[in-house]
């Protein structure tokens, strides 16, 4: 699973993302988040929650700060944003 998460994430713009921290964090709680509730899709979960700037008016280079990395450059960590929904201005 962790080369699966690790291949998503490098799509997204994140190529050093610790795929193996996202799967034990909610391993640990057997896949449940932190309001207990299940992760019934993790793609979803990265993008909403770990891929999810603290605030939109950041822009987009804070983006990779949650997952512990950098967008391989600006441009894709604006599509991002877009993806989920901000336009991170």
């Amino acid at each position: 699973m962790a080369e699966q998460v690790r291949a998503f994430a490098a799509t997204k713009g994140y190529p050093d993302f610790d795929a193996q921290k996202f799967i034990d964090y909610y391993e640990l709680g057997n896949w449940h988040d932190s309001q207990d509730k299940p992760v019934k899709n993790w793609k979803q979960k990265l993008l909403a929650v770990w891929f999810k700037p603290t605030n939109a008016s950041q822009g987009a280079e804070d983006i990779g700060k949650l997952a512990g990395c950098e967008p391989t450059d600006e441009d894709e960590a604006r599509e991002l944003l877009q993806e989920i929904g901000s336009t991170g201005e």
